[in-house]
């Protein structure tokens, strides 16, 4: 499992899958039951702060957060595909999803990236422009 390590109070969670659009990820709990958590994702967020939400399910599972229908905007230093909407992360893939904003494709599309906690805005980036 190439899914996104986190050490808990009770033991390792594994993250699977992080939707920017909706605050949420899925996870492997450390009993092995997949477990979809509310978590408000940002930007060069620190596993502390994920860690912090994972705890507050496991203390609350009824816990919710309310997405606020859009993921991360990203410049892109194109005049085709001048930005783009990073929508998820595929943990276990490795893949970025993303949409292009204001481009000649307004399509959905997906990168290969190896996202980490130490991930930042300009990584992303990058990865992205990579494809033009």
């Amino acid at each position: 499992m190439s899914a996104l390590a986190l050490t808990t109070t009770v033991g390792t969670v594994y993250a699977n899958n992080a939707d920017f659009v909706r605050d949420r990820i899925t996870c492997t709990m450390p009993d092995n039951t997949s477990a979809v958590i509310p978590c408000e994702w940002k930007i060069d967020m620190t596993e502390a702060d994920v860690v912090g939400a994972i705890e507050l399910y496991i203390a609350d599972p009824s816990i919710t957060i309310e997405g606020n229908g859009i993921g991360f905007y990203v410049p892109i230093s194109s005049i085709t595909h001048p930005g783009a909407e990073i929508t998820g992360q595929d943990f276990n893939n490795n893949l970025m999803n993303f949409n292009w904003i204001n481009s000649v494709y307004n399509g959905e599309c997906s990168v290969s990236f190896e996202f980490t906690l130490s991930t930042t805005a300009d990584d992303m980036v990058n990865a992205i422009q990579a494809l033009i």
